[in-house]
């Protein structure tokens, strides 16, 4: 972060120094030494309950952290903590307290909040508090504000902030006053939008835990299928299916997610992993209650796909997380040594119930082949959480992952639908309603891959995650939105296949044919 930040007390400056990035992780260790504070007296409550010892904030690009303290261990999803802040300098508008116009009022043990700047006075997950931890009874708590839900924040105004614990009745500042803090270095702007739909070259695989069965209650069915075909998805890992049917659930994808005249819908299955192909399932096999399944992918991206769908155990149960992650990958280093048509492409999918860098992540993608987390973001935000149950007392958090090879395949786009926080131009796009995803807790995580292989006459090397790639013969090249190619030396072109070398038209209009046997002559329809 390194630049100048303050926190305006009233009639108190306090200075901050160099700021570096900080992990919400309920530890302090990164947070800058002189980091602007605000201390509260103990024992100053007036009754028993959780006791203020201070505030510190400082912020980066994106957020606005908050590090509260208490003079013993509290937990945020039961203790009676509100969090009030002035977002726009504006002490006549939001709710009235202590001379301030709060507009937003956020409950942490609802993980809910109410807001008087956006049209839907009810906001949730993401809108205002973007992370929160520990998710644990600790005397140390960090808390993550969206920049983008401050307008104090763009126009460099001071945000003013109460805390208030309802059950001891303390509070920080103490009555009749707020603190402020002023953002300074550069702050983020929106965004690039995430293009939703697919390319026709990838492949699209969606891994979403549907809450016990969820999608088949009255009331959420046409939420499910507005989703569904929203996404228009190749292979589907869903967790939480518990009473529907497997036959069930293949005729329902069957009638309604139409396929080409030459596919159909497939089926893998174990306890409440569920896993459906429009590509041929050549096999399943059983992991503990996960499932790993071959997918006959080859001929569309040159791999078949060898997919692991997990629900991994909740919350407190680390060794049992390990233990299935292990289970895990002495299967599929089995299976990965399997004769196959084509070369096999490694994904692990689902509900892993884990977050930073849990000790059975780190085994998944390091024990067999170096696999990456696709790393989606929310189609409109930079944020990764991909669960926040709105009655949970949790915070908002990121459970569901997707893993991948990037020696074998390129992942086109990633992405995480929540559609509580899309904008009504996006929802009218995809044909969805503002409440469709929350017909579960979890969201819905999206990887779309192609074959990292730009094909055989350009010969050159897998393409990075950027689309960046050397051909043996051509040169420094990127082939991200392939037909269309960058070209070092000539630029963008459209390339059309013609045996050993390409026909290309480039964008002056000119078209010409080059093969590795005549680079770097060329033959053009007229001089270049």
């Amino acid at each position: 972060m390194g630049n100048l930040h303050q926190l305006i007390l009233p009639l108190v400056l306090f200075a901050v120094g160099e700021l570096n990035g900080t992990l919400v992780d309920g530890l302090e260790d990164d947070w800058p030494i002189d980091a602007s504070t605000l201390t509260d007296a103990t024992s100053d409550t007036l009754l028993a309950g959780p006791d203020f010892v201070r505030v510190s904030a400082t912020n980066d690009a994106y957020n606005l952290y908050l590090l509260v303290e208490f003079s013993a261990p509290v937990n945020l999803r039961t203790a009676d903590l509100t969090l009030l802040i002035d977002a726009d300098d504006n002490p006549a508008t939001g709710f009235p307290d202590s001379g301030r116009g709060m507009d937003f009022i956020w409950d942490f043990d609802r993980n809910r909040g109410t807001s008087t700047l956006t049209s839907r006075g009810d906001i949730g997950r993401g809108n205002l508090v973007e992370r929160i931890a520990p998710d644990a009874s600790a005397t140390i708590h960090e808390i993550a504000i969206s920049l983008e839900a401050l307008p104090a924040a763009q126009t460099r105004d001071p945000v003013h902030i109460i805390l208030k614990e309802e059950n001891s009745r303390d509070r920080v500042p103490d009555s009749g006053s707020a603190f402020s803090y002023t953002l300074e270095g550069p702050l983020s702007v929106q965004p690039m939008p995430i293009d939703p739909f697919k390319d026709p070259r990838a492949i699209r695989i969606v891994s979403w835990n549907v809450l016990r069965d969820a999608p088949f209650k009255s009331d959420n069915q046409a939420a499910f299928l507005r989703i569904l075909e929203a996404l228009n998805p190749d292979i589907v890992l869903f967790q939480e299916f518990y009473d529907v049917s497997t036959a069930l659930l293949l005729r329902y994808f069957q009638d309604n997610l139409q396929t080409a005249s030459d596919q159909q819908w497939e089926i893998a299955r174990m306890h409440d992993c569920i896993t459906l192909s429009r590509f041929p399932i050549e096999n399943s096999w059983p992991s503990n209650g996960n499932i790993v399944s071959r997918h006959l992918t080859g001929e569309a991206i040159g791999a078949d796909l060898l997919i692991a769908n997990n629900h991994f155990p909740c919350c407190e149960n680390e060794s049992g997380r390990v233990n299935e992650a292990a289970n895990l990958i002495q299967l599929l280093g089995t299976r990965l040594q399997d004769t196959t048509s084509f070369p096999q492409s490694l994904i692990i999918g689902g509900d892993l119930n884990s977050g930073g860098r849990a000790p059975e992540l780190i085994d998944l993608t390091t024990s067999l082949v170096p696999l990456e987390m696709a790393s989606p973001r929310h189609l409109y935000e930079y944020d990764q959480y991909t669960w926040g149950s709105l009655g949970s007392f949790w915070g908002s958090s990121r459970l569901d992952f997707i893993l991948f090879d990037p020696a074998t395949l390129f992942r086109d786009k990633a992405f995480i639908l929540d559609t509580d926080v899309l904008p009504s131009s996006a929802l009218e796009q995809l044909n969805l309603e503002a409440g469709d995803t929350f017909i579960s807790d979890h969201l819905v995580l999206v990887m779309d891959v192609r074959s990292p292989q730009l094909p055989e006459p350009l010969q050159a090397a897998p393409m990075e995650a950027d689309g960046s790639t050397v051909s043996n013969w051509w040169g420094t090249l990127n082939g991200l939105e392939y037909p269309w190619i960058h070209h070092e030396d000539l630029g963008w072109m459209y390339l059309y296949e013609s045996g050993q070398g390409y026909w290309s038209r480039h964008t002056s209009g000119i078209w010409f044919w080059t093969g590795s046997s005549t680079w770097p002559w060329i033959y053009a329809a007229r001089g270049l």
